[in-house]
């Protein structure tokens, strides 16, 4: 499918949500020239319409288009907000507060473990990477060569 004949076809399209979003979904992808759910290749679990999930503040719903890693896509009637659509999206998509506060704990038993007292949220990644790094090479029998850094 051309992108012209993409725009002609759904244009001037009158149909609702529930009864386009499927079809214009599978148009736009073969204008694209990829696969599109249900395809050979494509992993009907992980790339699906109507996935449904959890919501992170409880609860569930249905993303009309899921591909896990990669993105969500919720369709909306013609007129409708589209803000309503990412909101609801970001609802399946955003970390649940308990796991940043599991993360946080780990992450701070981790540093105990270590030793490291200077531990803290501002503590910088590259720094972290650094003495990650150096513990396993240390671990590993091969202390880290002066000025060695970890790899990015």
């Amino acid at each position: 499918m051309t992108p012209q004949q993409f725009v002609e076809k759904w244009s001037a399209s009158t149909l609702t949500e529930r009864q386009g979003a499927q079809s214009h979904f599978i148009d736009l992808c073969r204008m694209l020239g990829v696969d599109a759910p249900g395809d050979q290749g494509a992993n009907t679990d992980s790339y699906t319409f109507e996935k449904g999930l959890t919501k992170s503040g409880g609860g569930s719903g249905w993303a009309d288009v899921w591909k896990r890693g990669c993105f969500g896509w919720e369709y909306k009637n013609r007129g409708e907000n589209l803000a309503d659509a990412l909101k609801q999206l970001k609802l399946y998509n955003e970390r649940p507060a308990w796991l940043d506060h599991a993360h946080r704990d780990l992450d701070r038993a981790v540093a105990a473990a270590y030793g490291w007292t200077d531990w803290g949220a501002g503590l910088p990644d590259d720094v972290i990477l650094e003495r990650l790094f150096k513990l396993n090479q240390e671990r590993a029998g091969r202390p880290p060569a002066s000025g060695s850094r970890a790899p990015r």
